[in-house]
């Protein structure tokens, strides 16, 4: 049992079933009895004793939910799931589910290492924050003078936007994932390319109009944290963060050699997922900072408890860093600095801080980067109902074979981190992670996970097949295509960083697409309509040049254009880079480029 004191040092006796609420004048007239809610974590109770009665009740609520994540698993075609919970500042839950190695069947533990993708955007933002509170830059300090090679195409983006807007998904710049992220979970960007490739971007948005997630933002940042500390972005957040943390199984090495490290499968559609290769995204690659990341549920418990502490003692204190923490600015980092909803201002609500998602329940956590938001006819609300709702923050993951998600309670200095080897058929680990928040929350009102899962999986499993009866549908049957070496040729980006190989192989009159010349990698075109050739390709064939899979029609298909300047051949692409945003990017012909 627990003794709780009031103010007025009467003392009452509680069994665990029961808590006591304080309303305003916090008399024992103005005391109301009722089951609790963690919501409420913002009562003025002391708690003297052993509270393990509590946790027995939280570990109780969170295993009668492991069935429920079974079928998550299930539905969503998942390998193996890692899950750690951190409350009160100490390592609450652990649970493992299916396989890290399908082959060998072995289970996942808290120590299996996962490739955690966009996790690493708030390590990226802790290095710059770093860097900041040393005076090597300012959160308002143009990319542009930092990195001089940074001469962006728009003026405002070039002399203006800040390693702030780039972190806070701000910058109103093209996302451009398929030019960096290629084939068989390799970049397509070399690392000596990439502020060069990043400077063509296009604007679709006014610079600090619109949150517009980007990756391209944290792969700067990398750069300008190797750029300004002399040292590689692996080396120095080993010395200033992964280190002192003691995060033994935490690297951002391509290959950091770990035992005990969860392979990667994608959906197959065939009841078990396919394997593909590792990605090789970390130091001496491109996108490291917004990607590189490799960690196992239980260093990263550690890496967020010891952000949630300093977080705290710098509000408290009004200051800038903590005694004996790497963590510094993180008043600044944590903030919000732009709202994510269209057309919406900053508010509690959902907003972007500096690599992490911040909302004031009720609310959901469809966060761009998570596939869920588009698959259930109703996102699910967290929260509805609860007197106090806390405000979390979050953020979700995702590489080709690998998807995580982790949400943060500062208020009650609570931890949830989900970490799957799968890019499986629906984001797993965004229901799982919200299943346990309303679980830890005890929510009023709780949400169907097993049924949006459900839903989830029959919407996802139909897109790929509407994509194809669209492509088919909208295709012109019958129209002239001109002679086959008239579309041969390399076709570059306005940087000449990236390109289009279009060639023809001996003997052969097939026309055959090779991105930036790599033709171990090839794929067969054929005519659609006019001058536009597709290089559609079944789910299969997705599977076998281990491709991020996307069910944009446009995506497939490339349109040649030609005004006579290269005679009667086509002098230019364009390709929809940005799949769900308007309009192309365009290549030019450049058969000899400098």
């Amino acid at each position: 049992m627990w003794e709780v004191f009031l103010p007025r040092k009467v003392k009452v006796v509680l069994y665990p079933l029961l808590v006591l609420q304080l309303f305003s004048r916090r008399t024992l007239g103005d005391v109301s009895w009722k089951p609790l809610s963690l919501a409420d974590s913002d009562l003025l109770i002391s708690f003297r004793g052993d509270i393990s009665d509590m946790d027995a009740l939280l570990l109780q609520r969170l295993k009668a939910a492991s069935s429920t994540i079974s079928k998550i698993l299930h539905y969503s075609e998942t390998a193996g799931m890692s899950v750690g919970i951190l409350h009160r500042n100490k390592v609450l839950h652990n649970e493992n589910y299916g396989y890290q190695d399908l082959i060998s069947q072995s289970m996942p533990d808290k120590q299996t290492v996962f490739y955690a993708a966009s996790l690493t955007k708030c390590f990226t933002s802790a290095a710059i924050g770093i860097l900041v509170e040393k005076g090597k830059l300012d959160w308002t300090t143009p990319v542009s003078m930092i990195l001089p090679s940074f001469q962006h195409s728009d003026p405002i983006i070039r002399e203006q936007a800040t390693i702030a807007d780039f972190l806070s998904h701000r910058s109103g710049m093209a996302t451009e994932n398929s030019m960096w992220y290629g084939d068989h979970n390799k970049s397509r960007i070399k690392q000596a390319d990439f502020v060069k490739t990043t400077t063509s971007l296009r604007p679709f948005h006014p610079l600090r109009s619109k949150f517009t997630y980007n990756n391209w933002g944290y792969g700067l940042a990398d750069q300008i944290i190797e750029s300004i500390s002399g040292k590689d972005y692996g080396t120095f957040l080993q010395e200033r963060v992964i280190g002192p943390l003691d995060m033994s199984r935490t690297s951002f090495e391509v290959r950091p050699g770990f035992d005990n490290t969860a392979n990667a499968y994608v959906y197959s559609g065939k009841g078990d997922p396919h394997p593909v290769a590792k990605p090789e995204f970390g130091t001496g690659t491109s996108m490291v900072g917004a990607c590189g990341l490799k960690s196992c549920v239980e260093d990263l418990l550690k890496f967020y408890k010891a952000l949630m502490l300093a977080a705290e003692d710098q509000k408290s204190r009004n200051a800038t860093s903590t005694p004996g923490s790497p963590f510094k600015q993180l008043t600044t980092i944590l903030k919000p600095h732009i709202a994510t909803e269209p057309d919406a201002e900053i508010s509690p609500h959902k907003n972007y801080t500096l690599g992490m998602f911040s909302l004031q329940l009720p609310g959901d956590i469809s966060a761009p980067i998570s596939d869920n938001g588009g698959l259930v006819k109703n996102f699910p609300v967290i929260g509805e109902g609860m007197r106090n709702p806390p405000l979390i923050l979050f953020h979700s993951s995702a590489l080709l074979g690998y998807l995580g998600c982790v949400i943060l309670v500062p208020e009650t200095q609570t931890t949830i981190v989900v970490l799957t080897n799968t890019l499986g058929l629906q984001d797993a680990p965004n229901w799982v992670a919200g299943l346990l928040l309303e679980t830890l929350l005890d929510c009023p009102k709780k949400n169907d996970y097993a049924e949006l899962a459900k839903e989830a999986a029959e919407c996802a499993a139909g897109l790929f097949p509407a994509m194809y009866h669209e492509l088919d549908e909208q295709k012109i049957h019958g129209t002239p295509m001109k002679a086959p070496k008239t579309y041969v040729g390399k076709f570059y980006n306005s940087v000449k960083t990236y390109y289009f190989d279009i060639f023809q192989e001996e003997g052969d009159e097939a026309l055959w697409l090779a991105f930036c010349g790599d033709k171990s990698d090839k794929y067969k075109l054929s005519h659609y309509n006019y001058d536009v050739l597709a290089w559609t390709i079944s789910y299969d064939e997705i599977l076998h040049h281990q491709l991020w899979p996307i069910p944009d029609s446009g995506y497939y298909l490339l349109c040649f254009e030609s005004d006579g300047t290269c005679g009667d051949l086509m002098d230019k692409i364009v390709w929809k880079c940005s799949w769900g945003f308007p309009g192309g990017d365009t290549y030019e012909r450049d058969d000899n480029p400098t």
